[in-house]
């Protein structure tokens, strides 16, 4: 293959950019490269760092790099790293020096790609390299973490066992068809078909898992106008976001803003004030603000303490009945109605401010509740050979033992899915649709 070169930090003004060449020519670069005190490297000991000169006749600089002898390198060939100053004019210089040299620019994830062409990873692993790149959440990074570290891979052996172990019983009396399944047999086949359904199922089931800790929680402010809304919403971004009003109907539409809460991506979303209206305008607001209150994973339901309860305040409590939210009652500086709510508080002098924000943050927290009771989560292309199982295992379901010779095709399909998954088995089209996606350097 060829020997190919790629910034592995961004190329921007900076401390410092790293390239790294990675190929069996690795070691040509080291013709850029000169001693502190003059003269050329020879021979380098592996993970030791080194001072160099850069110097391709025009741009200079004073570098250090390291090297990593096949296959102990994070691609598996041999692989030269060089640390320099973080000015973009200095990268591009050292880069298209490089390549004068015979070493080729890295295409998208070519190098994560070689590390599992080279058995340092399997497919699985390569792809939470991407997934942790781009986690959204401590959660997202925890189960990519857990995957890059072969959760996964494990979990896919221990499925193969299972299924070698049906395999075996199927095809040895297909070998001696005079002989008919005992019930013994019958129920250990049955045992094990329980069993991988079972975890096929979580497997699936961890999906939603994924997608959820990595996509944001949209929590919606509901309420009549005047309740205070805006008022919680710049509150908990501690910035002026929305315009805060005595006058009724002025959010007409929804205001969103992201934050992080609870270690999480979080969307809040400030609705128009709900209320009976024959404004064209405030109305087509409030509906979609409804739409924007039935879609959210949580909802905060403000109540007004200084006034007493409207059609319009149950109307909101009737809406979000079903939603998981918080209730509370705003303006306490100024109470004159007790309402049940989970939490009285007032935005203006910052009462229970902290405590509502436990609150809310528990609730978010409670997305990531099971963390640590699945210690991976699949991605979308995996969890579509999961369903695909499945799907066999129905099929097995159907025809019973009957049919012996169908019976072990559907098994051995099913380790073919498998095999997929984890890379065993692949093909150029699947491999290029996950690595196109990884950003250069990776």
């Amino acid at each position: 293959m060829d020997t190919i070169v790629a910034p592995i930090t961004p190329v921007i003004r900076s401390a410092v950019t790293v390239l790294r060449i990675s190929g069996a020519d690795s070691l040509r670069a080291l013709a850029l490269l000169k001693k502190q005190g003059g003269g050329t490297f020879s021979s380098l000991e592996p993970r030791m760092v080194y001072h160099a000169l850069y110097d391709d006749g025009s741009v200079r600089d004073d570098v250090v790099f390291w090297y990593f002898k096949s296959p102990n390198s994070y691609t598996g060939e041999d692989v030269l790293e060089i640390s320099f100053h973080g000015n973009p004019l200095i990268v591009r210089s050292a880069v298209s020096s490089f390549m004068s040299l015979g070493i080729r620019f890295a295409e998208p994830g070519e190098f994560t790609r070689r590390a599992f062409i080279n058995g340092k990873m399997d497919l699985s692993q390569a792809e939470a390299v991407e997934e942790m790149i781009s986690a959204k959440s401590e959660a997202g990074l925890f189960y990519s973490y857990n995957q890059l570290k072969g959760g996964l891979k494990t979990q896919i052996q221990n499925l193969k066992t299972l299924y070698v172990d049906v395999l075996t019983v199927v095809e040895a009396y297909i070998d001696f068809p005079e002989e008919d399944l005992s019930d013994r047999e019958l129920h250990y086949i049955t045992t094990k078909y329980e069993r991988i359904e079972a975890e096929l199922k979580e497997l699936v089931k961890s999906y939603s898992t994924l997608k959820a800790v990595n996509d944001a929680v949209y929590v919606s402010i509901a309420g009549r106008p005047n309740v205070g809304k805006s008022s919680i919403l710049n509150c908990l971004l501690k910035e002026n976001r929305a315009i805060v009003s005595d006058i009724p109907g002025t959010t007409r539409d929804f205001i969103d803003a992201d934050m992080t809460l609870a270690g999480h991506p979080v969307k809040i979303v400030d609705t128009a004030g709900i209320r009976r209206t024959d404004d064209y305008v405030e109305k087509a607001g409030i509906e979609r603000s409804l739409e924007r209150v039935e879609n959210s994973h949580i909802v905060i339901v403000v109540l007004d303490l200084s006034a007493p309860m409207t059609e319009e305040d149950k109307l909101v409590l009737r809406k979000t009945a079903d939603s998981k939210r918080i209730v509370i009652g705003n303006k306490a500086d100024i109470k004159r109605y007790s309402h049940m709510t989970d939490i009285d508080i007032s935005v203006k002098t910052g009462m229970n401010v902290h405590e509502f924000m436990n609150i809310l943050e528990n609730l978010i927290s409670q997305e990531d509740s099971q963390i640590h009771e699945h210690a991976i989560a699949v991605n979308e292309r995996q969890k579509n050979g999961f369903q695909r199982m499945l799907a066999s295992l129905e099929e097995i379901r159907i025809m019973g033992c009957d049919d012996l010779d169908a019976l072990s095709f559907e098994l051995r399909d099913s380790l073919n899915i498998l095999s997929e998954i984890t890379g065993e088995t692949y093909t150029e089209e699947i491999l290029s649709n996950i690595f196109n996606s990884f950003c250069i350097g990776k």
